[in-house]
């Protein structure tokens, strides 16, 4: 495990069960935030919700404990609890989850070759053999938060075997817990039986599922569910999917109408209803479950096999390009210190604290790179310049320097007290803005350095003469010239991939140039990529479509009717569609994973219309880079 990444902290006494998400629901809507000037659906009653539930679960554990977290939650997890709340239930300290060491045997290897390898990984880097990884935890009680990965629960299993190694003829040191998220699985459950520990674990589920990005886009935050459903077959996130609209259903009402496009946007929609009907039988009079929502008209599932093209072009509005170049995670981005504190010094190194595995951290004189929240509520500048062309965000930065510096300018006519009063009041502001601008004139430096390369070019007018079917034969050559030239993989593949999808007739590129330009790849960037090619076709196979299915699916809910697909127009209850002068949303829900340029779509689509608003719903965000790595297997 790292370092630990929380302070001391007094024990909370209060204790009470995790709650049922879609029981909680209608609670949390009653205790909601005041609306915000958005005046669209209010999705801060599910920021609640899934606070509720993580405080809740570590309420009922009723001692002080240690949290040992699995990285990939930090960012869902930190989207709607903060460090604070978490001392105040009982978390004295926080460490994260890692891997198990290499001195870990599973005794479910029993093969004599992987005993041997395990003995040979067994050694140091001075010869020394290594032992099993113990935690260092304050507390008797250690609480785990994690995905149900094999991985954890090797780690899981390590941490119990060293304790009983340390105390043989005792008990064990900690007592521990293990919460699954969303919900515990299977072939965790044999895992840690067959290790032997599962006795000597308890057992929580906390079943998070929409967590608020923005006012108007909430997702999942499954950041493997493209793969997972597209490539692997398991369809276990379309499940979660209806299970997360069914507790929505149960805050905002029934879903007056439901369509979709796309055959797995039938399964989810299909499963949506029959969960419906299974709470009705046991609840006949829960009101959310037979009276339309007032709030909102539709739900539209995209089904993201019916339209790969838009995440396969290169994006480009700001926010788009910032999740292309820098990359997005859970509404963060990790940039260099200097872009938020002003300065080019490095920051000062923390002293070393040890590690829940007992190791001290090394420091290093290069500073790292530090997670910042892109939230429009407390960043107008962002809110004003995402959604926009990346082509015309620097004027607007430069108008926005101009501003800010004649509002500086402003200090030199403060002559009286109640004038300067005035000015420190609003400098406040001031400051804010000015750090603001120097973040996303940075990131705009940064997007100018990748936009402004001959190899981004190139693949952008292949990606654009793709799309607008001009001289396919053309594309082709430029792909083939760009392997020659052994340009970035992922490019090439991105291209590739378009290609197959939104080239004339039913089969794409031709099986022959196919075979060709994939015998290219391999001798070009080396064998290991084969399997990764094969799993791309595979998946292209059902991505076929033409673009802008987002779009087509939104307006068809706008003008009252379900566009062509195989999930046709599916009535739920009733018709509560815009009317009046009240406001009413749309929420389009996109399976498998949406980009920043089909929110930022959507979201001019709410501009252009008097009283409805269109709410993001999705499993993660994603876009052409994220698709491929995440098939890759970790070779890219």
């Amino acid at each position: 495990m790292a370092a630990a990444v929380a302070p001391s902290a007094s024990r909370h006494a209060s204790a009470t069960s995790s709650p049922d998400p879609q029981a909680a629901a209608a609670a949390a809507a009653t205790d909601a935030p005041l609306p915000s000037p958005w005046d669209g659906l209010e999705t801060s009653i599910l920021t609640d919700l899934a606070k509720r539930g993580l405080l809740s679960t570590l309420d009922s554990i009723k001692e002080a404990k240690t949290l040992i977290l699995d990285p990939s939650l930090a960012g869902p997890l930190g989207l709607v609890a903060d460090v604070q709340s978490l001392k105040h239930h009982g978390v004295e300290r926080m460490f994260w989850l890692e891997n198990h060491s290499p001195a870990f045997v599973p005794k479910t290897s029993t093969s004599a070759s992987a005993a041997a390898a395990a003995a040979a990984a067994s050694v140091n880097a001075h010869g020394h053999p290594y032992s099993l990884k113990a935690i260092n935890a304050p507390t008797r009680s250690v609480v785990y938060i994690c995905r149900p990965e094999i991985r954890w629960m090797s780690a899981i299993a390590e941490h119990i075997r060293a304790d009983r190694a340390a105390r043989p003829s005792s008990p064990l040191q900690h007592t521990y817990t293990v919460t699954f998220v969303p919900h515990r699985t299977e072939p965790c459950l044999q895992f840690l039986d067959r290790e032997a520990v599962l006795s000597d674990i308890s057992l929580l589920d906390f079943g998070l599922e929409f967590v608020p990005l923005e006012k108007d886009v909430i997702s999942l935050e499954e950041d493997t569910a493209w793969k997972r459903i597209y490539a692997d077959g398991d369809h276990t996130s379309i499940f979660r999917s209806a299970q997360a609209l069914m507790t929505m259903q149960h805050a905002y009402g029934l879903f007056p109408r439901i369509i979709g496009k796309g055959n797995l946007a039938r399964r989810l929609a299909d499963l949506l209803i029959r969960q419906r009907r299974e709470h009705l039988a046991s609840d006949p009079t829960n009101p959310s479950l037979t009276t339309p929502s007032t709030s909102i008209d539709s739900l539209i599932i995209i089904d993201r096999s019916v339209d790969l093209a838009t995440p396969l072009c290169t994006q480009l509005t700001y926010e788009g390009l910032v999740d292309e170049v820098v990359g997005i995670r859970n509404a963060h981005v990790e940039v260099d210190p200097a872009l938020l504190t002003g300065t080019n010094q490095p920051a000062p190194p923390h002293p070393s604290q040890p590690s829940g595995s007992g190791t001290p951290l090394q420091m290093t004189s290069a500073p790292k790179k530090r997670k910042h929240r892109l939230d429009s509520t407390t960043d107008l500048l962002f809110a004003e310049i995402r959604d926009l062309n990346f082509a015309v965000v620097g004027e607007k930065l430069h108008r926005a320097a101009k501003r800010l510096n004649e509002d500086y300018e402003g200090r030199h006519q403060a002559k009286t007290v109640s004038q300067i009063r005035a000015f420190v009041g609003k400098l406040g502001g001031l400051q804010n803005e000015h750090a603001s601008l120097r973040l996303h004139t940075g990131l705009t430096e940064k997007i100018m350095q990748f936009t402004g390369r001959e190899e981004f070019n190139r693949m952008l007018e292949i990606q654009q003469n793709l799309v607008a079917g001009l001289d396919m034969n053309a594309q082709q050559q430029g792909i083939e010239d760009m392997v020659n030239e052994e340009r970035s993989l992922v490019a090439v593949l991105r291209l590739l991939c378009l290609s197959s999808i939104v080239g004339p007739g039913a089969g794409g590129i031709k099986a022959k140039n196919l075979e060709f330009v994939k015998r290219e790849i391999l001798q070009t960037y080396g064998y290991q990529y084969l399997a990764l090619l094969l799993t791309l076709q595979k998946a292209a196979k059902g991505g076929r479509s033409s673009t802008g299915a987002a779009a087509a699916a939104a307006a068809a809910s706008v003008n009252g009717h379900a566009p062509g697909s195989a999930a046709a127009a599916l009535p739920a209850a009733g018709s509560a569609s815009a009317s009046g002068d009240g406001v009413t949303t749309t929420l389009v829900f996109f399976l498998g994973g949406v980009t920043f340029t089909e929110i930022a779509a959507l979201r001019f689509m709410s501009r252009q219309t008097r009283n409805r608003r269109f709410v993001v719903a999705t499993t993660n965000t994603i876009s052409g880079d994220s698709m491929i790595r995440d098939l890759s297997h970790g070779c890219l």
